[in-house]
C-alpha cells in the first residue's frame, strides 16, 4: 500500500482571511475521526476544520462507539484509495 502524503495546510484560505493559529484540546477519539474524514475528502485536517467551521461540508456519519469507529476510519480510507485508483 502506498503512503499519502499530507496537503500542506494554507496560512491564508482562498477566502482572503488570513489563518489564525489555535491549540485545541481534543481525545484521540476525536482526532482520529477528523484525520480519518479528512483523509476520505482528500482535505488537511486544518482544511477539514476550516470547512465544518463554515459548514461547507457534507452531514457526517456519526458512530455509537470507539469499535465503530475504527470501522468507519477503514472503511472510509479504503473508498478513498479506491476513488483514486
Amino acid at each position: 500500500m502506498t503512503e499519502r502524503k499530507k496537503p500542506k495546510p494554507a496560512t491564508r484560505s482562498i477566502r482572503s482571511e488570513n489563518k489564525v493559529k489555535k491549540n485545541l484540546m481534543l481525545t484521540p477519539t476525536a482526532i482520529a475521526n477528523m484525520e480519518s474524514w479528512a483523509f476520505a475528502l482528500n482535505l488537511s485536517l486544518s482544511e477539514y476544520l476550516e470547512r465544518f467551521g463554515r459548514q461547507e461540508l457534507p452531514n457526517v456519519i456519526r458512530v455509537s462507539n470507539e469499535e465503530e469507529s475504527k470501522l468507519l476510519a477503514e472503511s472510509l480510507a479504503v473508498r478513498s484509495l479506491q476513488d483514486r485508483s
